[in-house]
């Protein structure tokens, strides 16, 4: 009799291992498979090489220089971290930039260019309405923009090989002089940062990638 309950023990005992390790495994491939908001720090700094279709373009660092209720504000340095200020961008705690400051001027995105909706999981979708004024002369723009999350994997840049949302957008430019914009970006919870961003606009294309990261 005592053998019989140590054998029946033994079963339940196994098959609660055997679901508790099948429960943690289906809970990490959902943390695999979904990428939460960003945490963003001051002091987060993000080093990118980029071109357009000609040529090399001057490498690039983002640096966040401060937090704010609608989300943080960071400068764009010519080079590296310790290079000359190029622009400032106000973005939300998304990562969708809302104002814009550089040698163009101000431009205003209302509400904001809509790269980013998280949480980031495979097949997530979104579309937006964006207007932007450049209040230099007064130039509008309204762009309807669809987004898509195609992937999350592994992707190879300069700085190293990590774990990124594959995200597509596809926008429409419904005033001015019109055309269609493609733009496919990769973000990387690990580095904080987009590991490559590859735009195609009706007036120019340009890429960059990742060369080194720092976190705040």
């Amino acid at each position: 009799m005592r053998a019989c309950i140590l054998a029946i023990l033994a079963i339940v005992t196994a098959a609660s291992l055997a679901f508790g390790s099948a429960a943690s495994a289906q809970q990490q491939d959902v943390v695999a498979t979904t990428i939460e908001v960003p945490v963003v720090k001051v002091g987060d700094t993000c080093v990118y090489a980029r071109r357009d279709q000609f040529k090399e373009l001057t490498p690039y660092a983002q640096v966040v220089v401060s937090l704010n209720v609608k989300g943080y504000v960071a400068e764009f340095r010519d080079r590296d971290a310790t290079g000359p200020k190029t622009e400032t961008a106000h973005y939300t705690r998304e990562g969708n930039v809302f104002l814009n400051d550089g040698p163009a001027g101000k431009i205003v995105n209302a509400p904001f260019v809509p790269r980013f909706q998280f949480p980031l999981a495979v097949g997530k979708t979104w579309n937006n309405v964006s207007y932007s004024y450049e209040l230099a002369n007064g130039q509008k723009g309204t762009w309807e923009v669809s987004g898509k999350v195609e992937a999350i994997e592994e992707l190879k840049v300069p700085a190293g090989t990590f774990r990124a949302a594959k995200v597509q957008l596809t926008g429409s430019l419904k005033s001015g002089s019109g055309g269609v914009m493609t733009e496919t970006i990769w973000y990387s919870p690990d580095t904080g940062c987009v590991l490559k961003h590859m735009r195609n606009y009706p007036q120019f294309k340009t890429s960059r990638e990742l060369t080194s990261f720092q976190r705040g």
